[in-house]
């Protein structure tokens, strides 16, 4: 089975009671799998994702979680804020780096 996987973003501009349509944004994919799931991550916890491809992973903007994978042996972390994109050459992790405080929620759609 097969699937397509669109991404579209709009800018817009505003001024004192005026609104302005920016530039759209867009982007697809065609993908034979899919993984697409919501992963509560615990303060200092890791979970390793499943293996894909491309990942498209969303969570609170202020959220404490990164995510990250290693490099030629070095890890190389990015904090994930409302929606990010990322295709990294090996298996990435989520991880919270809060020592304290609830499990957070990121959506997590991984597509290869």
């Amino acid at each position: 089975m097969s699937f397509t996987v669109k991404l579209t973003s709009q800018i817009s501009y505003s001024e004192t009671l005026v609104r302005n349509a920016g530039p759209e944004f867009y982007s697809a994919w065609n993908v034979s799998n899919r993984f697409d799931e919501v992963i509560s991550v615990a303060a200092s916890a890791t979970v390793s994702l499943v293996a894909a491809t491309t990942y498209i992973v969303s969570a609170d903007p202020l959220a404490t979680v990164v995510i990250g994978w290693i490099f030629h042996g070095n890890a190389v972390e990015i904090p994930v804020n409302q929606l990010t994109v990322v295709a990294p050459p090996s298996t990435p992790y989520l991880c919270n780096v809060s020592t304290t405080g609830n499990s957070i929620p990121v959506r997590v759609l991984a597509i290869s």
